[in-house]
């Protein structure tokens, strides 16, 4: 059975692939550099990938089955308003979607807080051009060859991925988000709804290019608790993962949520949008994968749950090795469980441990 295969079997959840299928978001480029530096004499000439000018040779080389590729068959269009021309004290900018960001001690820009935060606000910026795309044909023919390239060629499923209603969450500054949940959920529901037609663009046009899984995502959840209640969640949100998955569903194309968190009281509206597998399932968050299987198992994919936090920067190979053992043990049985870390492979993780997580976990994933 190839990655491509055993990765739609256990999205599916009916039956065991060959093995335990895995799955990475991505690796930041200070992990891949020190990668090279340390593993430069073992990457070999089979482990090379090149597909439609991008680099995925360290996912092949650390033998994962599938990753994101974080791109989208759509632009958004220029507006007729300049948010760079709004002044925002203490070195602030507003960006294109309406986030305010300002410059870090790293000299990087970083999200704030939400610009939009009236209706007045939505409405000027919604005429001048806020939902307004186009999409990119000649993205979706490069990639009808290159995902079969990808998966054929050299056995590894690229997901792409891209968010839904986080952006439009980010523009409020988030005591007026809890605002107008609680005083104007109609107007939140409106602006779920016109989102939603961009999305569906980029759901046609995956499925146009060929792909046979896709992520929507956003983050909704901190360590421990959720950013808004459920109900929330269930009445404003998940109708925009439904038309979305009941489009992805209809094209043959699985689909899996993305959060960071605390996100187990999501997961009814998750389900309930159709949501073929959930990803990331934190430890560290409050995710149990043991009780998640036992709760949730029969209903969904798992998908994650090997921390980024503490276990992989700074833990030893051993209790790596040991930690891969146990999400095995929590979650292998009956099939519905993809393997892998809960986030980006982050730059302060050792690449001596993620070979040591891959080679424990290729020992004891088969289900022969």
């Amino acid at each position: 059975m190839n990655a491509r295969d055993r990765l739609i079997v256990a999205l599916e959840n009916d039956g065991e692939p060959d093995r335990v299928p895995s799955f990475v978001e991505g690796m930041m480029q200070e992990f891949k550099k020190n990668t090279i530096e340390k593993y430069e004499d073992d990457i070999g000439e089979n482990d090379v990938v090149l597909v439609q000018g991008r680099d995925f040779t360290l996912f092949k080389f650390y033998k994962f089955d599938s990753f994101w590729l974080h791109e989208a068959p759509i632009s958004w269009q220029r507006m007729s308003l300049d948010p760079e021309s709004i002044i925002i004290p203490d070195n602030g900018k507003v960006n294109r979607f309406g986030h305010v960001k300002r410059l870090s001690s790293e000299n990087s820009w970083k999200y704030q807080t939400g610009y939009l935060n009236t209706e007045e606000l939505w409405k000027e910026w919604i005429d001048a051009g806020y939902f307004e795309i186009s999409v990119n044909a000649d993205w979706i023919s490069g990639w009808q060859k290159g995902y079969r390239q990808a998966i054929g060629e050299h056995g590894i499923v690229p997901v792409p991925v891209t968010v839904c209603f986080e952006p439009i969450r980010e523009a409020f500054d988030f005591g007026m988000f809890s605002h107008f949940y609680r005083k104007k959920p109609e107007f939140l529901k409106k602006l779920a709804t016109l989102v939603t037609k961009p999305l569906l663009e980029v759901a046609k046009g995956w499925c146009d290019a060929g792909f046979e899984v896709v992520t929507w995502a956003d983050d909704c959840a901190y360590k421990g608790r959720v950013m808004f209640p459920p109900s929330v969640f269930e009445d404003i949100v998940a109708p925009v993962y439904k038309t979305l998955n009941d489009y992805c569903h209809k094209r043959g194309v699985l689909t899996f949520f993305h959060s960071d968190g605390f996100t187990e009281p999501f997961f009814p509206g998750l389900i309930a949008s159709g949501f073929d597998g959930i990803q990331s399932l934190e430890p560290t968050a409050g995710m149990d994968l043991k009780h998640l299987k036992e709760a949730w198992g029969d209903k969904v994919a798992l998908i994650g749950n090997m921390d980024c936090s503490d276990l992989l920067p700074f833990g030893t190979t051993a209790q790596v090795a040991a930690a891969t053992r146990k999400c095995l043990a929590d979650a292998k049985a009956g099939g519905g469980y993809i393997f892998g870390p809960t986030t980006d492979i982050t730059d302060s993780c050792k690449p001596e441990n993620i070979k040591a997580m891959m080679d424990e976990f290729l020992k004891h994933a088969s289900y022969k």
